[in-house]
C-alpha cells in the first residue's frame, strides 16, 4: 500500500507539473495568438497587393511600349517625309514628345515595380514572423524554450522594424561631374 501510495504521488506530481506546463503554454499561446493572426493577415494583404501591382505594372508596360512604338513609328515616318532643308533643322524638336512619353512610361514602371518588390518583401517578412511565433510555441510546448531570454529574443524579432526598401533606396543617381571631381580630389 505504501509503494502504491508513493507511485500514485509521483504520478500525481508529474501530472500536476505537466498540467501546469500545459496551462502556461496555453496562456502563452493565447497571448501570441493575436500576433500570429495579425502577421498572417498582413502576409495575405501584401501578397494581394503585390499581385495587383504586378498586374498594373505589366499593363502599364505593355500599353506604354505600344504608345512608344506608335509614336516612334510616326516620328520616323515624319522624318522620312521631310525633305525641305528648313524643316530638317527642327526635326529633333519633333522627338521631344516621344522622349517625354518614354520618360513617363519608364518612371511609372519604376515606381510600380518598386511598390511590387516592397510588398513582396513585406509579405515574406510577415511570413517569417508567423513561423517564428509558431516555432516558439512549439518549443514552449516541448519545454525547450521556457527561459526569459528565449522569450525576449522572440519578442524582439517579432516587433522589430521591417524595412520596405522604398524610402532607403530612393535616391538620385550620382552626377558624373561630381564623381569625376571626387576622384580627382581624392575624397
Amino acid at each position: 500500500l505504501s509503494e502504491f501510495t508513493r507511485q500514485h504521488q509521483e504520478q500525481t506530481g508529474s501530472h500536476e507539473e505537466r498540467l501546469k506546463q500545459m496551462e502556461a503554454t496555453f496562456k502563452e499561446r493565447l497571448s501570441l495568438e493575436a500576433p500570429v493572426k495579425f502577421w498572417s493577415d498582413r502576409r495575405w494583404w501584401h501578397n494581394c497587393s503585390a499581385v495587383i501591382y504586378g498586374l498594373v505594372a505589366a499593363a502599364v508596360g505593355v500599353k506604354g511600349f505600344c504608345w512608344l512604338f506608335e509614336s516612334a513609328t510616326k516620328a520616323v515616318d515624319v522624318a522620312a517625309a521631310t525633305t525641305a532643308p528648313d524643316e530638317n533643322k527642327f526635326m529633333y524638336l519633333k522627338l521631344v514628345p516621344l522622349t517625354i512619353l518614354a520618360l513617363g512610361v519608364f518612371w511609372a514602371l519604376r515606381i510600380l515595380i518598386r511598390l511590387l518588390l516592397s510588398h513582396v518583401h513585406l509579405a515574406s517578412d510577415a511570413a517569417e514572423r508567423v513561423v517564428m511565433v509558431n516555432t516558439y510555441l512549439a518549443l514552449l510546448q516541448s519545454n525547450e524554450a521556457a527561459t526569459k531570454e528565449d522569450r525576449h529574443l522572440i519578442l524582439q524579432q517579432l516587433f522589430r522594424h521591417a524595412a520596405t526598401g522604398v524610402v532607403a533606396d530612393d535616391s538620385a543617381p550620382p552626377v558624373p561631374q561630381a564623381e569625376i571631381f571626387k576622384a580627382i580630389s581624392g575624397k
